[in-house]
């Protein structure tokens, strides 16, 4: 933003007939306020200052122009802001390494994908064909008629699987979308507080994306948004 001289400004705006000493203070002191919001022109350092200012307010929207709010630009701001001269503040998008699983009809002749229930010690089971999931996790098929109240592993069961496949929900495996791992040198800064952190994460986050915060050396934890 140009640094305005709205004294200036007015002087040349008023006719030069009303040019008048007690009248050009009088409009000097309407557009006070003006200069005030405009901060003079001094330039502000962080976004996060106290100073209200039509100058801060210029450049933190063309900040906010630059900056979206995926991850890997917001470590950018966060780094620029806090460990500018390391870098060291990593964000992890905690969306790798999640097994799916579809479920397809019979006609598509995909591999079968068999889901069993646990065993039932009210169930009256009968050989071959009747199969439970037991309390270990493995599969058992029932080789005796009739089976009551044998819960297995027992001779009255075989074991068929000791594979062990869990269906979870990704708040499961992830609770947050995103963590960020923070250098303890930043958490150990005088002015650092979780607050004050959250608070510029919080700008910038999506709408309904949640994300931690932990010690990147020790992983200890700090604070969390869900």
């Amino acid at each position: 933003m140009f640094q305005v001289n709205f004294n200036d400004l007015v002087n040349q705006l008023t006719p030069w007939f009303f040019r008048k000493p007690k009248y050009l203070k009088y409009l000097f002191s309407l557009s006070k306020p003006l200069s005030e919001l405009n901060n003079n022109g001094v330039p502000i350092q962080f976004f996060d200052q106290k100073n209200q200012s039509l100058y801060q307010f210029t450049l933190f929207i063309i900040r906010f122009l630059q900056v979206n709010s995926t991850t890997l630009v917001l470590q950018k701001y966060l780094n620029e802001r806090w460990d500018s001269t390391n870098e060291g503040i990593v964000i992890v998008n905690n969306n790798q390494d999640i097994l799916v699983k579809f479920k397809f009809n019979l006609s598509e002749q995909h591999v079968p994908n068999y889901r069993y229930n646990g065993w039932d010690s009210t169930v009256d089971y009968a050989a071959s064909g009747e199969f439970v999931l037991a309390n270990d996790g493995n599969v058992y098929e029932s080789n005796t008629t009739p089976n009551l109240n044998s819960e297995p592993p027992s001779a009255n069961w075989d074991l068929i699987s000791t594979e062990k496949e869990y269906i979870y929900n990704r708040a499961d495996i992830y609770p947050v979308d995103y963590t960020i791992k923070i250098p303890i040198l930043v958490t150990n800064q005088l002015n650092y507080s979780n607050e004050r952190f959250m608070s510029l994460v919080q700008f910038f986050n999506t709408s309904g994306r949640t994300y931690q915060g932990i010690v990147k050396e020790t992983s200890a934890f700090l604070f969390e948004k869900t």
